[in-house]
């Protein structure tokens, strides 16, 4: 197959059709099925009073109000059901069929064996693929509509699978697919109180008329959830590279090796229940100002905290723990190396984000019809989730010690413990500040001394500049530092940070917007040009991201003969993925046909701009990683008030 990268899409070539849609070669491989079933409930209420104090004084009004919100959740976290279907390595469970080019490996069966239902495939042509501006790669066979709409999962195992015992499928699911260990419970309240005064005075000598409010809101937020903390299932890790080249030496029977096997370790799956409690209070103060300078003229002042909780899936009770382990260097077929224990989704101590924000804006009316303005804002954002590795202290984990050669299921195991340093992977509350500043000037005119229709005809426009820093964002190019850390991350288990100066994610440090409007009597239209820098999306990204496509690192060879550790080392990469430059056309206008009825029409994307993502691989070096075409896309609403 051949890619071509070097136009605005990607062209590839070189699939030949006949091949690809040759019956007696093509087969269903594998499934996954995902139909989560959540149920959650909330009870919610709010109380405000407003106190009105003067028409004409410094204070005019005070306002009090609380809130209330109880939530319950009842959620599974089973996640997607994957499960192989026709696989070279399975059993034959359909039985021996020796010179039937129908079956092929293991359990495959060719869609031109009598077993497979044809109703279950069907040619996927691509019609319009990419709108019509790449050229189609090949026909590919894929599932049919119908069975994709279906869910019928069971079907898909007994069919294709076959290694599944006689049963029903509510008896199959409940033994081998949920077995009801990912469900967690939790009960969230929500409780908040503020305060709020109103302000005004005339003006007074220099100093301008002005008006404000200053307020403050305290709340409290409290979890308390339940769920199931699952450890692996795994077996046959060595706890050093000598182990376990010496344990794949004694296996072999090779020459110089010792008849001793060394100790090979093993894990047993289990569920241990937890039950997390989880509460915090925060006090956000704000205060806005405006000073009416002159009827032309307004400054307005805001400063303020604002919060934002913790995601529920972070500090849930339950996830799980799985084994870290590295293969051998030198021997991929020798028994893996143990390094210690990775946690996800384990219920994490987040901290609510605190946004503290100022804003100072200047505002100028030179008439009726047109203003302009300037805007200098800065925002400094604590305690913000990030996905972090980090190493928690030595935690001691049930385990089965094999010795003498054995191996489970056959061999006994002896029940010991292991203190290997835990290596959580999850996001975490940031220890560093991320800092955002920047202006936005702007402004709208319409020509009203224009004659007859033309006098609705106007212009409006902003240009954004955005200065941000997250020194706390974890990444790490796909070379890892020079020289190398130790075992591939930092010794606190955080990854070497080969990425100093990136942005906040998702702002673009610059931007801008252009609208020509036409306004006058029952017609409003616009039509909006938006253009924005590129921008950070995550550095977490699947498969940019170590912890996304495994939670293992990649081995970097340095060299094409010699594989020692000075020259063959792991790399956590999480290398930052970003939303390209991209500029967008869009037309709106609506037609008030009365006071109770009006039409409105949009079209989007007129320019039909490619969206692109751009990864970095290493600090400074950008290539393109995804491209999305969304099309023109065209809605006509009509809006009536009864």
């Amino acid at each position: 197959m051949d890619v071509d990268l070097t136009g605005s899409l990607p062209a590839l070539s070189g699939m030949p059709s006949a091949g690809v849609l040759d019956k007696s070669t093509a087969f269903f491989s594998a499934m996954g099925y995902h139909e989560p079933k959540n149920v959650g409930k909330m009870l919610a209420g709010h109380l405000d009073l407003e106190y009105k104090v003067s028409d004409g004084g410094f204070l005019r009004s005070i306002t009090i109000g609380a809130r209330a919100a109880r939530r319950t959740e009842n959620d599974n976290f089973v996640g997607t059901y994957w499960a192989p279907l026709g696989q070279p390595w399975m059993g034959k469970n359909f039985g021996s069929h020796p010179g039937d080019p129908t079956f092929g490996p293991g359990n495959i069966q060719y869609l031109n064996n009598p077993n497979v239902r044809q109703s279950d495939y069907e040619v996927a042509t691509f019609p319009r693929f990419f709108g019509g501006a790449a050229p189609v790669p090949a026909q590919l066979f894929v599932a049919s509509q119908s069975l994709m709409q279906s869910y019928d999962w069971y079907h898909m195992l007994k069919t294709y699978n076959g290694d599944i015992p006689n049963g029903t499928a509510d008896q199959y699911w409940t033994q081998s697919i949920d077995q009801g260990l990912n469900k967690t419970e939790s009960r969230i309240t929500n409780m908040a109180a503020y305060v709020q005064a109103r302000f005004a005075h005339d003006r007074v000598g220099f100093i301008p008329a002005f008006s404000g409010n200053i307020g403050v809101r305290v709340f409290r937020d409290s979890l308390r959830a339940s769920g199931l903390l699952r450890t692996p299932d795994v077996a046959n890790l060595a706890l050093s590279e000598a182990d376990s080249t010496a344990y794949f030496n004694a296996q072999q029977g090779l020459p110089g090796s010792s008849n001793a096997y060394p100790t090979l370790y093993g894990f047993t799956e289990d569920y241990t229940m937890q039950t997390r409690s989880y509460e915090y209070t925060r006090v956000l103060p704000s205060f806005n100002i405006k000073f009416d300078v002159s009827d032309k003229f307004i400054v307005r002042g805001a400063a303020s905290m604002s919060t934002s909780p913790p995601s529920l899936n972070d500090i849930r009770a339950g996830g799980w723990i799985d084994v870290r382990s590295l293969p051998n260097p030198t021997n991929s077929l020798a028994p893996r190396i143990l390094t210690g224990f990775a946690a996800r989704d384990a219920g994490a101590n987040l901290k609510p984000t605190m946004i503290t924000s100022e804003d100072l804006t200047f505002e100028y009316y030179p008439s009726s019809s047109s203003f302009l303005y300037i805007d200098l804002f800065a925002k400094q954002i604590k305690d913000e989730p990030l996905f972090y590795s980090f190493i928690a202290d030595n935690l001691p984990v049930p385990a089965l010690a094999y010795a003498d050669g054995a191996t489970p299921p056959t061999g006994t195991g002896t029940p010991t413990t292991l203190d290997l340093p835990w290596l959580y992977l999850q996001n975490k509350s940031s220890p560093q500040k991320a800092h955002i500043k920047g202006f936005e000037i702007g402004g709208r005119k319409f020509f009203d001394q224009l004659p007859g229709l033309l006098r609705g005809l106007g212009i409006e426009g902003n240009l954004t500049y955005i200065d941000s820093s997250n020194p706390a964002q974890q990444a790490n190019s796909v070379l890892g530092p020079t020289p190398p850390a130790d075992g591939g991350l930092n010794p606190d288990g955080t990854i070497p940070q080969t990425y100093p100066n990136l942005p906040y994610s998702g702002l673009s440090k610059w931007a801008y917007n252009i609208q020509l409007l036409y306004s006058r009597g029952k017609v409003n239209v616009r039509l909006a040009y938006n253009w924005r820098d590129k921008a950070l999306l995550s550095t977490n990204v699947n498969p940019l991201s170590y912890a996304t496509s495994g939670g293992n690192p990649y081995t970097l060879n340095t060299s094409p003969t010699n594989f020692d550790s000075d020259h063959s080392y792991p790399v956590y990469n999480m290398v930052p993925a970003y939303m390209a430059a991209a500029g967008y056309l869009d037309l709106g206008f609506d037609y008030k046909l009365s006071d109770r009825i009006s039409v409105s029409f949009n079209a989007n994307n007129l320019l039909n701009t490619i969206s692109r993502t751009l990864q970095e691989p290493v600090p400074g070096v950008f290539q393109p990683y995804d491209y999305y075409v969304s099309d023109r896309r065209y809605e006509l609403t009509m809006r009536v008030r009864f």
